[in-house]
C-alpha cells in the first residue's frame, strides 16, 4: 500500500514539473538555445505576468512623462517637459527570460532597461534599445556609463516592424544578455559589469515632445538557484541581498531560504532586516510566531510595522494555536506578551476570548488595557457577564471607556432580556462613582425602556452629583420622548448650571422626536424651555429645535431673536425654516418675518435662503381662501356641465352653503381641497364667494381645476373647460369684467370619479400684478 500511494505522489510530482516547465520555457526551443530541458532539484522558476492589463500595480513611475493603460495597452507619451521618464517594477530581478510586444507610434524613441535603479530620472544600468529604424533595435546601450555595448548587424535593421507590434525577447543570465527581435537574435554578449548588476525592470520614454510607444502582454521568467544562492548570500552585497530575498519570497519555507531569513532578521541593515520581515510573512511553521512578535516588541517605525503586517497575515490554524499558546507563558516579558494580545486582536481569533478575559484581570495595566481592547473585538454575547463584571472592576479611565463600548455593542446585539437585567443588578450593588457612570453610560447607549424605572430615580440625589448628570446625559440621547417629563424637571428645578444646561439640549432633542404630540403642546414646552434658559447656548440649541415646529406660534417665539447680537443668525435659521413650511397656511405673516430678514440680515446667503421663501409664498398671492361650499350634485344620463342644479339656477337662495375650511388643503393653502366628500363619485360641487371692486374694471381671472370647471361673474358664464386633470394654480386664465360694489364669483368643480377633487383661483391685474382695490368675502347670510 505504501509503495503505491509513493509510486502516484512520484507521478504527480513529475507531471506537474513537466507543466510547470512548458509554461516557463515557452522560449526552450526558439533559436536552438542551450536551455535544460527540465529544472534541477536546486533552481526555481518563477513566471510572472509583469503587466495586468487594467493598472500600473507593481510599477513606479519616474518623471513627469505619461504612463496610463489604454484598452488593455501600456501607453507611454511625451509629458510637459519632454524629457526622460521611466516605469520600473517595483520588484528587482537578476536572472530572467523577458518577453514583451511593443508598437511605436510617432517618434517610437524607448528602450527596456534591466538590473537598473533610479535617482529620480536618472538611471543607471542597461538598456536593451527600442528606437526607429536604422537605430539599433535590440542593442545594448549603458546609460551614464560606457554607452554603446553592442549594436545590431546593419543588415537586420529590416527585421523592426515600424507602425505595428513588435515581439522583443531579453535572456540575462550571470554575465551573458541576448536579445531577438521578431523571432531572430540581435545581439549575443558576456559582460563582467552587467554579471555584477541587480535592479529592476523598467521601460522608457526618450526626451521629446512627439514621443509614443504602445506595450503589451509583458511576461517574465525568473530563475533561482536555490543552493547557489545560499552559498553565495553571505558574500552579496546588500542590495543583491535583498533582491534575492524578495525572488525568494514565494518559497519562504523551504528550510535554506528560512535559514536565510532567520539570518537576515539580525543584519544591521535596516532595508534588509525589513524584506526578510516581509519574506516571513509567507512561512508556515509556527517557529516564525515567536521569531516575529518578539521582533516587534524589540523595534519601532517601519520595521515593527513590517513585522506585525507579515505576523497579522500569517496562514494556517497551527499559526494561531500557537499564538493563543504564547498567550499561556508565565514568563514572558510584558511587551512581548503584548504583542501577542494585539497579534490575536488583529487576527480575531475568537477562540481566545476566555484567556483574554483572564489577562483582562491582571494587575499589569499595560497588559489589561491591551487585553480589554482585544476583547471589544473578539468577545460575543456568551462573554457578556464577564465583561460587565471587568466594567464593574475596571481600574482605569481607558479600561472603562472600551469596556462600556464592548457590554453596549454585545448587549446590543442580544435578544436576552436577561443581559440587561445583569447591568442593573450591577448598578444596584456597587458603590464606585466611577463604575456607576459607566453603567448609566451602557444603558444609555442600549436605550432599553426598561432601565428607565431605575436611572429616573437617580436624579433624586440631593446636591451636585456626576452620577446625575450622567443619567442626564443617557437621558438625553433617548430614541423616544419617554424621558422627557423628568429631563423638563431638572429644567426647572434644578440649581446646577450644569445640570441644568444638560436637561435643556437634552429635552430639547426629545422634544423633536414625537411627532404625534398635538403641535400646541410642543410649543407650549418649547416656552417652558424657554422660560427657564438662561445662557445663550441653551437658546441656541433650543432654536435648533424650533425650526422643525410647524406653527405660527413657534415662528413668532424665533421671531423673539431676531434682534439679539448674539442669537439673530439662528433666529434667522429657525424663522425660515418655519416659514418654508408654514407660508401656505400663514402667507401674509410668513412673508412679513421673510422681508424683514432680507432687510436686515448680516449674511448674504440668509437673505437668498429668505428670498427663496417669500418668491413661494408670492407665487400664491391672491388665491382666494374665503368660499361657500354646495352639496355635491350627481345626475344619470345627462352632462354634469349642462345641468342646471339648484345652486346655479338661484345662488342666493340656496340654503345648503357651508364655509369651506374644513376641507382646505393645509400644506397648500390656496388649494380647496374636496377631496373629503366621496371621491369615486361622478359628481359637481359649486364654489361661491363675493367680491368688492371700488371701480368698474376688466380683471385676470385664473383659475386651476381638479377635473372640470365652469365659471360665472353676476350670473354670467365666463369660462367652460371640460377636461379630466389635477389641479395646478393658473391652468385656465380669462379676462372678466367687475362692477364697481358687490360681485358674485361662482365655480363648478366637476369630478370625473376616483383621483384627487379641489380647485383654486385668483384675482389679478391684466399684467398679472396684484389687485389692491378688491376685497373677499364669503360670509353665510
Amino acid at each position: 500500500m505504501y509503495n503505491k500511494t509513493h509510486k502516484l505522489v512520484l507521478q504527480l510530482f513529475l507531471s506537474a514539473l513537466i507543466i510547470i516547465s512548458s509554461i516557463a520555457y515557452p522560449f526552450a526551443v526558439q533559436n536552438n538555445q542551450n536551455i535544460p530541458s527540465r529544472p534541477s532539484s536546486n533552481n526555481l522558476i518563477l513566471v510572472e505576468k509583469l503587466f495586468n492589463g487594467i493598472n500600473l500595480q507593481g510599477w513606479n513611475i519616474h518623471g513627469t512623462e505619461h504612463w496610463y493603460v489604454e484598452s488593455g495597452e501600456l501607453v507611454c507619451e511625451s509629458g510637459p517637459d519632454h524629457e526622460y521618464g521611466y516605469l520600473s517594477t517595483v520588484k528587482q530581478y537578476k536572472d530572467f527570460d523577458l518577453s514583451l510586444l511593443f508598437k511605436q507610434e510617432s517618434d517610437g524613441n524607448s528602450g527596456v532597461f534591466f538590473r537598473s535603479t533610479f535617482e529620480e530620472t536618472k538611471v543607471s544600468g542597461w538598456q536593451v534599445e527600442v528606437a526607429p529604424r536604422g537605430h539599433d533595435t535590440g542593442g545594448i546601450y549603458e546609460s551614464y556609463g560606457r554607452g554603446w555595448l553592442a549594436t545590431i548587424p546593419d543588415n537586420e535593421e529590416g527585421v523592426l516592424s515600424e507602425g505595428s507590434w513588435n515581439k522583443l525577447r531579453i535572456r540575462v543570465i550571470g554575465d551573458r544578455v541576448q536579445t531577438w527581435l521578431n523571432g531572430i537574435i540581435m545581439v549575443d554578449i558576456n559582460d563582467k559589469q552587467i554579471g555584477e548588476g541587480v535592479g529592476s525592470i523598467a521601460l522608457q520614454i526618450h526626451s521629446g515632445d512627439n514621443v509614443k510607444v504602445r506595450w503589451r502582454d509583458i511576461r517574465l521568467t525568473e530563475f533561482l538557484d536555490i543552493s547557489g544562492s545560499v552559498k553565495e548570500f553571505p558574500s552579496m552585497n546588500t542590495a543583491e541581498q535583498i533582491q534575492l530575498i524578495a525572488s525568494l519570497t514565494p518559497f519562504a519555507n523551504n528550510p535554506k531560504i528560512f535559514k536565510i531569513i532567520k539570518s537576515s532578521l539580525k543584519s544591521k541593515h535596516l532595508d534588509l532586516r525589513i524584506s526578510a520581515l516581509r519574506a516571513a510573512g509567507q512561512i508556515t511553521d509556527p517557529k516564525v510566531v515567536t521569531i516575529l512578535v518578539k521582533h516587534a516588541s524589540k523595534s519601532d517605525g517601519v520595521e515593527k510595522q513590517a513585522a506585525l503586517e507579515s505576523l497579522y497575515t500569517l496562514n494556517g490554524k497551527k499559526i494561531n494555536n500557537k499564538l493563543l499558546s504564547g498567550l499561556s507563558s508565565f514568563f514572558m516579558k510584558t511587551n512581548v506578551k503584548v504583542e501577542f494580545i494585539r497579534a490575536v486582536r488583529e487576527r480575531q481569533i475568537k477562540e481566545g476570548a476566555e484567556q483574554i478575559i483572564g489577562l483582562a484581570s491582571k494587575r499589569n495595566s499595560h497588559i489589561r488595557l491591551e487585553a480589554v481592547k482585544t476583547l471589544n473585538v473578539i468577545a460575543d454575547i456568551d462573554h457578556i457577564p464577564a465583561c460587565i463584571n471587568l466594567l464593574a472592576n475596571s481600574q482605569s479611565e481607558a479600561e472603562r471607556n472600551i469596556l462600556e463600548r464592548t457590554v453596549a455593542n454585545l448587549i446590543g446585539q442580544s435578544s436576552d432580556s436577561d443581559h440587561t437585567v445583569l447591568l442593573i443588578t450591577a448598578l444596584n450593588s456597587t458603590k464606585s462613582t466611577e463604575t456607576q457612570i459607566s453603567l448609566i453610560t451602557v444603558m444609555g447607549e442600549l436605550k432599553n425602556d426598561s432601565t428607565l424605572p431605575i436611572l429616573i430615580p437617580l436624579l433624586n440625589i440631593n446636591g451636585e452629583s456626576p452620577v446625575k448628570l450622567a443619567v442626564i446625559t443617557a437621558l438625553s440621547g433617548w430614541a423616544t420622548d419617554k424621558p422627557l417629563p423628568a429631563l423638563m424637571e431638572i429644567v426647572e428645578v434644578s440649581l446646577d448650571p450644569a445640570e441644568k444646561k444638560s436637561a435643556i439640549k437634552g429635552a430639547v432633542r426629545l422634544l423633536g422626536l414625537n411627532k404625534q404630540r398635538a403641535t400646541e403642546e410642543t410649543v407650549r414646552l418649547y416656552q417652558s424651555v424657554l422660560n427657564y434658559a438662561t445662557y445663550s447656548e441653551d437658546k441656541k440649541a433650543l432654536l435648533s429645535g424650533l425650526k422643525d415646529v410647524q406653527s405660527l406660534a413657534a415662528l413668532e417665539m424665533a421671531m423673539r431673536f431676531l434682534k439679539d447680537d448674539i442669537l439673530m443668525f439662528d433666529a434667522e435659521i429657525a424663522c425660515i425654516a418655519i416659514a418654508n413650511n408654514i407660508h401656505s397656511l400663514f402667507p401674509t405673516e410668513c412673508k412679513s418675518v421673510m422681508i424683514d430678514i432680507i432687510n436686515t440680515s448680516k449674511k448674504v446667503h440668509f437673505q437668498r435662503k429668505a428670498q427663496s421663501v417669500l418668491n413661494k409664498i408670492e407665487r400664491m398671492d391672491d388665491y382666494i381662501t374665503q368660499w361657500l361650499m354646495s352639496e355635491p350634485f350627481s345626475v344619470s344620463g345627462k352632462s354634469l356641465y349642462s345641468t342646471k342644479f339648484v345652486a346655479e339656477v338661484d345662488s342666493d337662495s340656496y340654503p345648503l352653503w357651508r364655509n369651506v375650511p374644513e376641507f382646505s388643503d393645509k400644506d397648500n393653502y390656496w388649494h380647496v381641497n374636496l377631496s373629503a366628500l366621496k371621491t369615486s363619485l361622478v359628481a359637481a360641487v359649486y364654489l361661491k364667494t363675493n367680491v368688492w371692486s371700488e371701480i368698474e374694471q376688466t380683471v385676470r381671472l385664473e383659475m386651476g381645476s381638479n377635473d372640470g370647471i365652469k365659471a360665472w361673474i353676476n350670473n354670467e358664464l365666463v369660462h367652460l373647460n371640460a377636461v379630466a386633470r389635477g389641479v395646478v394654480p393658473g391652468q385656465d386664465v380669462v379676462n372678466t369684467q367687475l362692477n364697481k360694489g358687490w360681485n358674485t364669483l361662482l365655480l363648478k368643480i366637476v369630478n370625473e370619479g376616483g383621483g384627487g377633487w379641489g380647485a383654486c383661483a385668483r384675482l389679478r391685474r391684466m399684467d398679472g400684478g396684484h389687485l389692491s382695490n378688491v376685497n373677499i368675502k364669503s360670509q353665510l347670510k
